[in-house]
């Protein structure tokens, strides 16, 4: 399942770096990262949230943004390495819909034998169209 984890962690990253290029950044958040001129960046400054814009970040998510959800979930777990926050962060942007944050909570709580939980976040992902969510409630059932 660990694998799983971080074959996803990875797939997000590769997404959002090609060829040492960083992409349009797909959650609207442009001029958050710690971007070097021309150069690839690493993972840590791509999710980075500059102090002062945090309050916001956070405000914003409270108020049911669920980009802004994600993104402080990414910045707790890259750049921030917060466990707590992360998961805090994540499971808001689960209960916003996003899918992604969904099938990462439920693999969270299938790793931690919590299988009511992760059936359930799983089930909402597969619900929201992430494939590999059906394979996870899967296992889930096996498990059981």
């Amino acid at each position: 399942m660990k694998k799983r984890v971080l074959l996803l962690i990875f797939l997000f990253q590769f997404s959002v770096i090609v060829a040492g290029e960083k992409m349009s950044d797909p959650f609207g958040f442009e001029g958050d990262s710690l971007e070097a001129s021309g150069e690839p960046e690493s993972s840590a400054s791509i999710y980075h949230i500059d102090e002062d814009r945090l309050p916001i970040f956070i405000k914003n998510a409270i108020a049911g943004d669920v980009k802004a959800s994600f993104k402080l979930y990414q910045y707790y777990m890259f750049s921030n390495h917060d466990i707590k926050e992360t998961r805090k962060w994540l499971l808001k942007s689960a209960e916003l819909g996003d899918a992604v944050s969904q099938y990462n909570i439920a693999v969270q709580y299938f790793d931690e034998n919590d299988y009511k939980n992760a059936f359930f976040w799983g089930g909402k992902a597969k619900e929201n169209g992430v494939e590999e969510a059906a394979r996870l409630l899967s296992d889930i059932k096996k498990a059981r």
